[in-house]
């Protein structure tokens, strides 16, 4: 029996974002995310995590042996960098920045991720 836990609000975690790990073995580590499942609130990041796995050799397998790669951690662990002001922050939405954009060309309103500390978009 496996419970999965899923949130209905919205992650502000994104893939290539720069975070900063709040907790566990590698707490104050920074790294960048490389794959995100945020329906199961975890996140793959660079460098953070390394575990060592044994690998069976196979024909489109590099490398046989123990090697070192990264484990999932989770999204309460993490805390987003921002990239102007180079401070772990909590993002906030708020609306487009561009309130005619979705009237020209007919596209939904998207929400951006504005800095806590700075007050600037995050991209």
């Amino acid at each position: 029996y496996v419970s999965v836990v899923t949130s209905n609000h919205m992650v502000k975690l994104r893939r290539n974002d720069t975070v900063l790990v709040q907790a566990g073995k590698d707490k104050g580590k920074r790294g960048k995310i490389f794959r995100i499942k945020p329906a199961d609130g975890i996140a793959w990041v660079q460098g953070v995590n390394m575990v060592k796995k044994a690998m069976r050799p196979k024909p489109n397998v590099r490398q046989a042996g123990i090697i070192e790669r990264e484990a999932h951690i989770n999204l309460s662990n993490l805390r987003l960098v921002c990239p102007s002001c180079d401070r772990p922050t909590r993002a906030l939405l708020g609306p487009d920045p561009q309130p005619g954009a979705e009237a020209q060309t007919g596209a939904q309103s998207r929400k951006t991720r504005v800095c806590k500390l700075c007050q600037e978009i995050i991209e």
